[in-house]
């Protein structure tokens, strides 16, 4: 059974691979969906989640930045509360999640990974204000190089409007110079095309003072901006608090004032290592970890850093960390959700760096009646970071199944054993397990990696910033669908794979041409043969596949009900997922079963309906509800669309 809710709105701005933990607790306010309707619908007090009772199904709209977190979190919080299950999350950009909101399409949960996009979510009725909550911020601040003149300064957005040093930030397409140019605009060091200033401009599209331009040095990374800093090519810089962390050789001069930019998210990583440069840090952090963490108090560990450290195999940002902030915080005060999230955390860091795991595998090889047989057990000999992970396993509310260690007799070689009893057991191979988003993800990464030596730097399909993009948009194709926490291809998904040349669907021709761009970043590589050499191999596959058999364009069939015309384009409208929507993409025209104007008559829009409002642009419905009267009444319903974002629905009565 579904329970009933209201949309809740979980602001999250930080860290895209952890935020969502934070809904997992039973401290985190959440609140019951508006229906799908106009966004002045009116709200109601959301039921909390029980840990125990009647079963929930939650449907969540989230960033596509949380893609990767979305799969743990989800997996942990049905360890802990067995009567959720979530329905087909939907992955989505901030700003098409909203549209899909106003639009009236359903959801329990809206969570973000930007301050803004929440905003607009609040402003248009779409979740109620008070249910909002921000987990974590990153930091933007104003670095120096370590060790130069500069360290220990206060530097204010003031002095560097005024001119008094030179400057490094990113360019347009780094999110951090946006929120640079955003706080520059709270005193005119950063002009915007409309004068918005703070928090209300973008950071795009203006211009530097006539003051501030000379000053100025743009990085079309973060990393060049901590290196422009680092080398003294410029005296300052700003950058985010985890940039410093990872980059290192810059030294914080002062944080920029939270009311003067939009809130920061934490950038994706896959990367399990830290900067060879960190060892320090993440020693220090492993200390504060021991005492702050009431979970760990009693390890005692001897960190092996030299484990997580390599600089060839950090991507965007470093491994997540806790930070050293931690050693001001009272932790016995934060909500449980994020003790949960720093426990995690802090478990990690301790077995990724603790002593080894030893054991003792043992082989018996026994013959009988002309037949080998074989076995092995394991002895533990040193349980090391297990121990770490068993005690954080023992603190959840849901013991996780561990397998079990199968232990042998002492025998010895030579041995006979007598009374032996046997039997004959039947088994069953059974196939490989359907991907999830998480198993998918982590395919991606791997995906033709035998075909490539060790040394290359670009594998797999995609990139951590794109993979999730990818995956939704497979969605949203219709080449793949969501069941339950499976990711499975449609009809027309394996039909495409199946027409599509062996050429083309290759991991190793797109690691190939990340390989290839990367060579040209660096000016070891020719632009025009690459694009030529692109054109060359077009014009080739056109050639071998001029067309598809009409065996192959039946493979392509929808198979999907038909119920009318759209009134806008003409196309057709097909049966959807509680709705009838238009089969063109470029069309909005959608009828929802659980609209408002239905609901609040107690009616649902039903495919009879939905026929009759397509087909004569009228339907006679009966048994209609007013709170205004006692008794039901009969109406005619016409379809009174304006082509707006909305569909809308008039009444007439009989004279």
């Amino acid at each position: 059974m579904r329970k009933s809710w209201k949309l809740g709105a979980v602001s999250v701005a930080l860290v895209a691979a952890l935020g969502l933990f934070g809904c997992s607790g039973g401290d985190t306010t959440e609140q019951k969906a508006d229906e799908p309707a106009a966004p002045q619908a009116e709200t109601q007090t959301p039921e909390a989640v029980e840990p125990e009772g009647e079963a929930v199904e939650l449907q969540i709209f989230a960033a596509n930045s949380l893609t990767k977190a979305m799969a743990e979190a989800e997996e942990l919080y049905t360890q802990q509360n067995p009567n959720v299950t979530f329905a087909d999350t939907q992955y989505e950009a901030s700003g098409t999640l909203n549209e899909m909101l106003g639009a009236g399409q359903y959801a329990d949960i809206l969570i973000t990974a930007s301050k803004g996009t929440m905003d607009d979510a609040a402003e248009n009725g779409y979740v109620k204000e008070d249910t909002r909550q921000t987990m974590f911020n990153n930091d933007l601040v104003i670095v120096t190089k370590e060790g130069g003149d500069l360290a220990g300064r206060d530097i204010s957005l003031e002095d560097i409007a005024a001119g008094k040093y030179t400057l490094a930030v990113g360019d347009e397409n780094v999110p951090a110079g946006n929120y640079a140019c955003q706080s520059l605009t709270t005193v005119g060091g950063y002009l915007e095309p409309d004068g918005a200033t703070g928090a209300d401009a973008t950071g795009k599209g203006g211009e530097f003072s006539a003051t501030l331009q000379p000053k100025v040095t743009l990085g079309g990374k973060v990393g060049d901006v901590c290196k422009y800093a680092e080398s003294g090519e410029v005296d300052i810089a700003m950058v985010y608090t985890s940039d410093v962390y990872r980059m290192g050789g810059v030294a914080i001069c002062s944080v920029v004032p939270n009311d003067t930019h939009k809130a920061i998210t934490y950038p994706r990583t896959d990367s399990q290592f830290i900067m060879d440069d960190m060892e320090d840090t993440a020693r220090q952090v492993i200390s504060i970890v021991c005492r702050q963490l009431p979970l760990f108090s009693g390890v005692s560990v001897t960190p092996d850093i030299a484990r997580v450290t390599d600089n060839s195999k950090v991507t965007d940002h470093h491994a997540i960390l806790p930070t050293v902030q931690l050693e001001k915080q009272d932790v016995s005060a934060l909500p449980q959700s994020e003790q949960k999230i720093l426990n995690l955390i802090g478990m990690r860091l301790l077995c990724a760096t603790g002593e080894k795991h030893t054991y003792a595998e043992t082989q018996i090889t026994l013959s009988c009646e002309g037949y080998m047989f074989k076995t092995k057990g394991k002895t533990v000999v040193q349980n090391g970071w297990k121990a770490v992970e068993e005690m954080f396993k023992a603190s959840l509310k849901t013991k996780e199944k561990d397998d079990p260690v199968k232990s042998l007799p002492e025998v010895h070689e030579g041995d006979v054993l007598d009374s032996v009893s046997a039997s004959v057991t039947e088994h069953f191979t059974t196939p490989p397990k359907q991907y999830t988003e998480d198993t998918l993800l982590s395919a991606m990464e791997t995906a033709g990696n035998d075909q490539f030596d060790d040394d290359t730097e670009k594998k797999g399909l995609g990139t951590p910033a794109t993979r999730a993009g990818i995956i939704e948009k497979l969605v949203k194709s219709g080449f793949a669908e969501r069941k339950g926490k499976s990711l499975i291809p449609t009809k027309d998904g394996c039909n495409l794979v199946c027409v599509l040349p062996e050429q083309i669907t290759s991991p190793a021709m797109t690691a190939e041409w990340e390989n290839t761009l990367m060579e040209i970043e660096r000016g070891k590589a020719d632009a025009d043969a690459f694009l030529s050499g692109i054109v060359r191999m077009t014009g080739d596959l056109v050639k071998a596949y001029p067309f598809l058999s009409d065996a192959e364009a039946q493979r392509f069939g929808t198979g999907k009900e038909e119920i009318g015309k759209c009134p806008r384009c003409g196309s057709p409208v097909y049966v959807g997922k509680g709705n009838f929507y238009c089969s063109n993409k470029e069309c909005s025209f959608c009828l929802w079963e659980d609209n408002k104007f239905f609901s609040s008559k107690k009616k649902k829009l039903t495919k009879k309906i939905a026929k009759e409002l397509l087909d004569k642009g009228w339907c006679r419905v009966t048994g209609l509800y007013t709170p205004k009267k006692p008794q039901l009444y009969d109406a005619v319903i016409r379809l009174d669309d304006s082509g707006g974002k909305y569909v809308s629905f008039k009444m007439e009565f009989d004279r």
